[in-house]
């Protein structure tokens, strides 16, 4: 995509100037400008440890190869910009299709997790004669946000953080639990350094009418 942005901007400005469209260079760099702008104006603000460029912050950037094919496109018909406009629907189209099928990935390895939780809260519930209606989240903070093979930045997994664990409980099994805070002496027991790299059964620990889970 970079290679096919400076090669767009760099046609384009060949061809500006080699048809002497002086107030159509000018209204290319101050599109690039505001494009530009569009980008960081929202960074600007943020104090230097939040700031941080992700693929979808500086995406935007990219419309620039279809604003060259717009504004040169009318004084020239250029077979190469027409070239790079075409592969870079071709990159977007590959690149959308991949988010989103791992956008699936993702929904259905959440969904496994769950009902795997859910069915041994169940288990014990018939064990025990108890009902199950609280929940504890360890490693919060430093859980893993996307599953091993799947970091596109886009598609965090919705276990990885407290009200979605919740939400995401409710949505697959209708079960309404209530969060409390951990309790150090079940982290210190069973959870106290463990490293995890995916989820097992290892992790999830009922006691009395609660739920601890450890997030990986």
């Amino acid at each position: 995509m970079i290679i096919i942005l400076l090669a767009s901007i760099i046609i384009s400005f060949i061809h500006i100037l080699k048809n002497n469209k002086f107030k159509l260079l000018l209204k290319y760099v101050y599109a690039i400008i505001i494009i530009y702008l569009f980008i960081i104006a929202p960074i600007i603000p943020q104090t230097s440890e939040r700031i941080a460029i992700y693929p979808r912050t500086c995406y935007a950037f990219f419309s620039i190869i279809g604003v060259s094919f717009i504004l040169i496109n009318r004084y020239c018909n250029n077979r190469i910009l027409i070239f790079l406009l075409i592969a870079t629907l071709s990159l977007e189209f590959v690149s959308f299709n991949n988010i989103i099928i791992n956008r699936y990935v993702v929904n259905s390895r959440d969904k496994d997790i769950i009902l795997q939780l859910e069915k041994k809260v169940e288990d014990y519930e018939i064990n025990n004669n108890v009902q199950v209606d609280k929940i504890v989240l360890y490693n919060l903070d430093s859980c893993k946000k996307f599953y091993k093979d799947i970091n596109d930045n886009i598609n965090v997994s919705a276990l990885k953080e407290s009200p979605s664990v919740i939400g995401l409980y409710t949505y697959y099994t209708n079960r309404h639990l209530i969060e409390i805070k951990p309790n150090e002496n079940v982290y210190n027991d069973y959870f106290l350094n463990k490293n995890y790299d995916d989820f097992s059964l290892e992790q999830v620990v009922i006691i009395d009418d609660t739920i601890h889970l450890y997030l990986y």
